[in-house]
């Protein structure tokens, strides 16, 4: 299956149908002529990755508002039956994606375009991208996900697989399963069912990064705040 693009007359594929023995892109995004600010609109905010592959690790999660300065488009290998399109953020800040790496209606916009930035000089585009450099180290700095995110990790390589069972040492049975620290108040819903095992904002960046349960490994089609009374 390979994607489409419409444009003004039509619509066509960005890469060769893989069924017809051929495989490669026929269209790529040119990059922007200035840069362009981007604004995170996904409520789980937008999680930036080192590379342009989903594979690549993650630096630090957008927190939905931030405004993000784009300097260059292109369009991910993976999946391969549904590129996304990718963008990256001034200053080598990562990449990010455009919607959710998930089927329709469910691929929700993550970012929406503000416009062209009003910052950038085209006589002094060093100093531009140092500065927007050190924006992105000081937003890594003072990101309380970066933790948060390497438990993440750990517990998506380490979750049993469907049908089995989480240990449960009866002290921790109520605190999240990634961070350990905060008290489970979301409910991650897939299908039909949903599995109360994380804290909010654990459970918002286990849905934008596209992972999925921790519990049982079904995909995951919306988060929930929950309350108990």
């Amino acid at each position: 299956m390979s994607k489409s693009i419409q444009n003004g007359n039509g619509w066509i594929s960005e890469m060769l149908n893989p069924l017809s023995g051929q495989r490669g892109p026929i269209v790529e995004p040119l990059p922007f002529p200035v840069p362009t600010i981007f604004k995170v609109v996904l409520e789980g905010g937008a999680v930036i990755r080192a590379a342009k592959e989903l594979s690549s690790p993650v630096i630090r999660v957008a927190q939905r508002g931030e405004l993000l300065r784009v300097v260059a488009r292109a369009f991910s290998e993976h999946p391969q039956d549904r590129c996304l399109q990718r963008m990256q953020i001034a200053g080598d800040g990562g990449w990010i994606s455009t919607n959710l790496n998930a089927a329709p209606p469910l691929d929700h916009p993550i970012v929406e375009l503000i416009g062209e930035d009003s910052e950038f000089d085209p006589s002094k585009p060093g100093i531009y991208h140092l500065m927007a450099s050190l924006e992105s180290i000081k937003h890594i700095e003072k990101s309380d996900n970066h933790d948060r995110i390497k438990k993440i990790g750990k517990v998506v390589n380490t979750t049993p697989k469907q049908g089995e069972k989480l240990p449960s040492d009866g002290t921790k049975e109520r605190l999240c399963l990634v961070c350990l620290t905060e008290g489970r108040n979301a409910t991650i819903v897939h299908g039909g069912t949903g599995h109360i095992c994380c804290c909010l904002e654990c459970a918002r960046i286990l849905w934008a990064r596209g992972d999925a349960c921790p519990v049982c490994r079904m995909k995951i089609d919306l988060v929930i705040q929950h309350f108990e009374v």
